[in-house]
């Protein structure tokens, strides 16, 4: 394979790459703006805030899960954390 040819290659890999990742923070984007709504009408359903949690640490707004975290424990005390989320707690 000639050097421009694998160049090529590997160009369409990065930029295929960067395209994957975009439409997966539009996709999360509209998820948190959905839960955003749900917490906000129904402040006190825990699983909104949890949604809210994941949604933005997988978006590495990592303060931001962490308050929706927070918020989650407040309304629910006794509820076990997922270990996925565990680290946003240290």
């Amino acid at each position: 394979m000639s050097v421009q040819i694998k160049n090529q290659v590997e160009t369409k890999k990065v930029l295929g790459t960067k395209i994957a990742r975009e439409e997966e923070i539009k996709r999360l984007s509209k998820l948190r703006d959905y839960w955003e709504g749900v917490a906000s009408s129904s402040p006190t359903f825990r699983d909104g805030w949890v949604q809210l949690s994941v949604i933005s640490s997988q978006l590495a707004s990592t303060q931001e899960a962490k308050l929706y975290l927070q918020r989650a424990l407040e309304i629910d005390p006794n509820w076990v954390v997922p270990d996925q989320l565990q680290p946003l707690l240290q």
